[in-house]
């Protein structure tokens, strides 16, 4: 198939011969270490070869380009700016050429006989001072190594080469063993070409389809057509390199699938630009869904780096925080120091500080889409709403803005409605220090629940999240704005002084005295404490400790092994008011057994509420003995399933 159904006819065989002696000339000795470096470890995977040449490539035709349009003259002008690439798996050979702005004798002999010079540094160092952004700015090469790249996959490189200027042509030709040969030749075309020929251990370079898959990984957006062949196939635009309100919506989505790899449209996009503290343009796009959720691991970072549309870094972990792991698209900056095989970076502060950046202006741009677009941005906190959950607790330096994007229900406001935590300060007033909140599985359970009642009651807003991550979140970022964030599962909840607690029921002295038997009945492995309450109302009795609610302390026990065989000694909270706890105060001085029953019980149920109850069937039997009591039977009698049997009473059952 033709790719993007662009094809071009493969240009004749140029009869490229040579038109007399060539002339020898050999390396200097250091550069023949030097191209045995680069041939055998400079770069890390010969794939990169093909990068590198169609990079040279893509310099000659923009120094043509240059030329043409400072109005200077150039040999067949008419020809298209292009690349070229051919292959042959029969003859095992690599052929690239392009049409630009090729190279003199001397110039063969200075750029190519001698390694590390660049061509191209040189050419920009002849525009400093002149008006030629474009041209400075789609300028690849730097270090002048890559064309020795070809030795890594060949036995012998051929080199045809017609200047724009009216020279004769030249071929150059070397195996790379110390030397090589320059004469002058016939039936070149104006640029240069390459043929490579590949050793055995490359002859894939010779396919196609390698050839090609290589392209699309790191030439896909050079700036001029290339061919394999005769097809095209860098037919996707590099759309960060263009004005934004350029771009359309259709361009957008094609672009989105080809970085992601996603079939889905984009949820979000930003296209970016910065100029201070380094140069850079970035595209990127949030999907309508992630595969995390699905249980099909961990979700691989997905913005790659390039330097002047030349791939550097495929979906490089180091450009943005892992927490923003969802994110897909481009970062492109010329800026970024490069090592000499443009593989590595040199300055990893540098890269920190563009990472910070982006990561800083993706935040931003959230934030500003929770207020232009509160629908959409709902349904993507559904989505990606634990990614931004986890960047809260790693991204230190973005926290208190990534605290912004959270929206919780509110108990003053209807379900399905969500408020930030902005709101929730703004409309609390400034005597509650305190940021109220309550982890759960649903509103009706929050609602029902003994530790909202006094709260409720007395109109202090809580919020309500139904994400158990968000536990994680409340206990390391422990406050926003000032306003600490306190569980209402905890101790730590503070009522004004004109909050209407409950009262009657046991004085403060009887309180005291009940809490002190209740904790002796209990013991010191159960309880830590047993304190009074002034925030329950219907219900006698909650666990609240100040380390945080039951289910982030569970939580930690799963996470502490050597904590699970057992519930710790819990804080107990009773309400004096209940008729449970003004009974069972009175039944402790007539039936210890019955009442040390109902303690434990009385216990077991504040668990439950609080969810640290591993285990509810060891309490079945207690349960049972209770039900003995309330039933009129004697709980010193002993009971078994015989005995229960024999004593049942059955009624008969008699037909009218």
């Amino acid at each position: 198939a033709v790719k993007g159904g662009v094809h071009k006819e493969v240009p004749a065989p140029a009869q490229e011969v040579s038109a007399g002696p060539g002339e020898d000339f050999e390396f200097q000795s250091e550069t023949r270490k030097l191209l045995d470096i680069v041939a055998s470890s400079l770069y890390s995977d010969k794939d990169v070869f093909v990068r590198e040449i169609v990079s040279n490539c893509s310099d000659a035709l923009e120094k043509l380009r240059y030329l043409q349009a400072t109005d200077q003259s150039v040999t067949d002008p008419e020809l298209d700016l292009e690349i070229h690439i051919t292959t042959d798996e029969k003859a095992g050979t690599f052929t690239i050429s392009d049409t630009g702005i090729g190279m003199t004798r001397s110039e063969l002999i200075d750029n190519l006989g001698t390694i590390a010079r660049s061509g191209s540094k040189a050419f920009i160092s002849e525009l400093e001072g002149a008006d030629t952004t474009s041209a400075k700015t789609n300028i690849i090469g730097q270090f002048g190594v890559g064309f020795y790249s070809t030795f890594m996959v060949g036995n012998e490189v051929t080199v045809y080469s017609k200047s724009a200027t009216d020279e004769p042509a030249h071929v150059w030709k070397s195996d790379g063993s110390g030397k090589f040969t320059i004469a002058e030749a016939t039936g070149v075309a104006r640029g240069t070409k390459i043929v490579v020929q590949l050793n055995d251990e490359c002859k894939k370079f010779a396919s196609e389809n390698t050839v090609q898959e290589i392209l699309e990984k790191h030439s896909n957006f050079v700036s001029y057509p290339i061919f394999v062949n005769g097809n095209r196939m860098n037919t996707v635009e590099a759309l960060w390199t263009q004005q934004p309100s350029t771009i359309t919506e259709e361009e957008h989505k094609k672009f989105y699938k080809w970085v992601s790899g996603a079939w889905d449209v984009p949820m979000y996009t930003l296209h970016y630009a910065a100029d201070a503290p380094v140069q850079l343009k970035a595209l990127f796009y949030i999907g309508q869904t992630h595969s995390e959720k699905l249980g099909l691991g961990r979700v691989e970072a997905g913005v790659s780096l390039y330097s002047r549309k030349i791939l550097i870094l495929d979906k490089a972990p180091a450009l943005l925080p892992d927490w923003l792991r969802f994110v897909r698209g481009v970062v492109d900056s010329e800026d970024v120091p490069l090592n000499l095989s443009r593989e590595l970076l040199q300055d990893s502060a540098l890269l920190a500080k563009i990472s910070s950046v982006l990561s800083g202006r993706l935040v931003r741009f959230l934030s500003d889409k929770a207020k232009k677009e509160p629908e959409l941005f709902a349904q993507f906190l559904e989505e990606f709403g634990n990614f931004i959950r986890e960047g809260a607790c790693t991204d230190l330096p973005n926290q208190k803005d990534i605290m912004k994007l959270m929206r919780y229900e509110s108990s003053k406001g209807k379900e399905g409605e969500v408020v930030s935590l902005a709101e929730y300060i703004e409309r609390n007033p400034d005597t509650q220090g305190q940021i109220y909140y309550m982890v759960t599985a649903s509103r009706k359970q929050a609602e029902s629940s003994p530790y909202m009642e006094a709260l409720l009651k007395n109109g202090v807003e809580v919020l309500y999240s139904y994400e158990p991550l968000d536990e994680v979140v409340f206990a390391n970022v422990r406050d926003y704005d000032g306003k600490n964030f306190v569980s209402v599962e905890t101790s730590n909840v503070k009522f004004d002084s004109d909050i209407d607690v409950p009262s009657g029921g046991l004085t403060p002295a009887e309180t005291s005295e009940f809490c002190s038997w209740l904790k002796g009945s209990l013991g010191d492995d159960r309880v830590s404490d047993v304190v009074g309450s002034s925030r329950l109302v219907s219900h006698p009795a909650i666990i609240a400790d100040d380390s945080g609610s039951g289910a982030y302390r569970r939580m930690m026990r799963v996470m502490d092994k050597e904590s699970l065989d057992g519930v710790p000694p819990q804080k107990l909270e009773v309400n004096p008011a209940h008729p449970l706890v003004v009974s069972l105060r009175k039944l402790a001085e007539k039936d210890a057994r019955l009442a040390n029953l109902l303690a434990e019980q009385l216990y077991d149920n504040a668990l439950v509420y609080a969810g640290l109850m591993d285990d509810p069937r060891p309490m079945l039997t207690r349960v049972n003995e209770i039900m003995v009591a309330a039933a009129g039977g004697d709980l010193t009698a002993p009971r078994s399933a015989s005995t229960a049997a024999d004593n049942a009473s059955i009624p008969s059952q008699t037909s009218d």
